[in-house]
């Protein structure tokens, strides 16, 4: 579960032409604000006003940066303009230049619209196989290289993951879908239906967690999505499947985590997917 959003509430957030956030303007085009790729939404992209051989969607984190220690893309059409390198770089100045560092995470997505994910974020030199956590960044970009393009970003989430030890209780539903219609009735009996959405991901879910840690981390990431009032990021399988997550929301904003035993507790998530961008549509188009 992924609560925190590190990009929100940037200092500065916009597409540069140069990557650099010392001098220069905002070239996002109009109608496609910079701030639409933190919003914990999908459905409304942000993109550069001109196509270019490399773009970059640059951000000055706020005074207080959040730690981080996964990335997520969602709602773009990096496929669609194929052959691109998709990467993020970080810094601790405005030019990305002393102290910056590239790192590792890097997607060639092809030619597909997919959504992106990365939980194993690490930097030349920290070894492939160590995953880090990122404090104190002051600076972040994400960087598309290929021919001349204009990417579209719906969402690039930068967060810090709260990991469950286990599943939910038995039974439990990792495949729960649920679609919307409205149905209008003629007088002759033909029933006419109109397609709200279709494929949103249903989450229910029962946990007793009796390790410190982890009911620790429940109770942190309650907090880190506005204690339960915005979208947060819900990985079903990350370690074999970390892109095909859902962002979701709970459908009430409440915390109840009482004792069950001498150490265990009840802890139970009710949350739907946000939309209008489905994972499961996306899977099985």
């Amino acid at each position: 579960m992924v609560g925190i959003h590190a990009l929100e509430s940037p200092q500065i957030a916009r597409w540069d032409a140069d990557g650099q956030l010392d001098a220069g303007s905002d070239i996002s085009a109009t109608g496609y604000p910079a701030r639409w790729s933190y919003d914990r939404r999908t459905g409304m992209r942000t993109k550069p006003n001109a196509a270019a051989t490399v773009q970059y969607l640059a951000f000055q984190l706020n005074a207080s940066p959040e730690d981080f220690d996964c990335i997520f893309i969602q709602d773009h059409n990096f496929g669609t303009i194929g052959g691109l390198t998709v990467s993020i770089e970080i810094a601790n100045n405005n030019t990305f230049s002393a102290g910056g560092i590239a790192l590792t995470t890097a997607w060639s997505p092809g030619s597909s619209n997919a959504r992106l994910a990365n939980l194993n974020l690490n930097h030349s030199g920290s070894g492939s196989a160590n995953a880090q956590r990122y404090s104190g960044v002051g600076f972040l970009r994400l960087v598309t290289t290929g021919g001349s393009h204009t990417p579209e970003v719906g969402e690039l989430w930068v967060g810090r993951r709260r990991q469950l030890l286990q599943k939910g209780n038995r039974p439990y539903d990792d495949l729960g879908l649920r679609s919307s219609q409205r149905d209008f009735e003629t007088q002759s009996g033909m029933v006419s239906s109109s397609v709200r959405y279709k494929g949103r991901r249903v989450v229910e879910a029962d946990f007793n967690p009796n390790g410190t840690t982890e009911k620790s981390d429940i109770t942190s990431w309650f907090r880190e999505c506005n204690w339960g009032t915005r979208s947060f990021v819900w990985v079903e399988n990350p370690s074999t499947a970390p892109a095909s997550y859902n962002t979701v929301k709970l459908n009430d904003p409440e915390f109840s985590f009482p004792f069950t035993g001498p150490t265990d507790r009840q802890f139970s998530l009710r949350a739907v997917e946000q939309g209008p961008d489905f994972l499961d549509p996306e899977l099985n188009p």
